[in-house]
């Protein structure tokens, strides 16, 4: 199970959907636990990004991004793409659904994302060759509950025996009501079970 320091995943939620998808479409970088749905298997063409965040969007704005689909060998390939537009996604593609790709060469895609409301919305764009498929998710990523909690929690140093307390303040900085739990692997540090804390209203 992939463990992420407190601030790191704060910070991965705090990104708008134009800094996701530049990180995303950055070369030979390694996935996290918010791009997970990237493809791994082996197929002649290459998606740019392999998966498509939308985050920290308005309702009511529409936000685009684009998709780019390379053919990576020295030979012909055929590309056929399968998708269906919803209420919130659009795909708009620069060919038709089905396609010769030269050797290099790239097709583009503009994914449109219109939401009316924040909540979490999944769509995907399927691409078959005459060899394999791969399959494109298009994800749009609503509220998270978001703590400000510290990476790492110091005790001050005490004699054997002697028990000693350790107060830090605990914020709820998202949109959503958090609730979370602590667990140490030490059986001599005692803490809350369960804390439920409600959104700060400004």
């Amino acid at each position: 199970m992939l463990q992420l320091k407190p601030s790191t995943y704060n910070s991965e939620l705090q990104l708008s959907t134009e800094e996701r998808m530049l990180k995303l479409i950055k070369p030979f970088r390694k996935c996290n636990s918010f791009e997970s749905q990237e493809m791994e298997v082996s197929t002649p063409f290459t998606p740019i990004p392999r998966v498509m965040i939308f985050q920290n969007y308005v309702p009511g704005k529409t936000y685009t991004a684009q998709l780019v689909v390379r053919n990576d060998t020295n030979v012909l390939k055929p590309l056929n793409v399968i998708y269906k537009n919803t209420a919130n996604f659009t795909v708009i593609p620069s060919i038709k659904k089905s396609a010769y790709l030269a050797p290099g060469m790239s097709v583009s895609f503009r994914i449109q994302f219109s939401p009316d409301k924040k909540q979490d919305c999944t769509n995907y764009i399927k691409f078959c060759s005459c060899e394999d498929h791969f399959v494109v998710p298009v994800v749009a990523i609503g509220p998270r509950p978001m703590l400000d909690f510290p990476d790492q929690i110091q005790m001050p140093c005490t004699p054997v025996k002697i028990p000693v307390t350790k107060y830090f303040l605990v914020k709820n900085i998202g949109e959503i009501e958090a609730i979370f739990s602590l667990s140490t692997d030490r059986s001599e540090v005692y803490h809350e079970k369960m804390v439920d804390m409600a959104v700060e209203r400004h």
